[in-house]
């Protein structure tokens, strides 16, 4: 779960149910450029997404695991 969306500053990554696993967080504009790759194994992740307003896309991968969700910023 990603929120708040759309957001204004910061996003909250709910990664609960990929307990105790290496989570790959990846962040790209519409044109695919990467803006931000992290790594965490918390259950709760927060970034500061200090971008122009848009669409963006958020990759979360772990393991066979992946999902793009759209982010919109404000």
């Amino acid at each position: 779960t990603v929120y708040p969306n759309p957001a204004t500053d910061n996003i909250q990554i709910d990664l609960s149910s990929l307990k105790n696993e290496e989570i790959k967080i990846e962040l790209f504009d519409v044109s695919g450029k990467q803006l931000l790759e992290s790594n965490t194994r918390l259950s709760l992740y927060t970034t500061t997404l200090n971008y122009n307003p848009g669409v963006y896309f958020l990759k979360i991968s772990s393991g066979s695991y992946s999902t793009i969700k759209k982010v919109i910023i404000q």
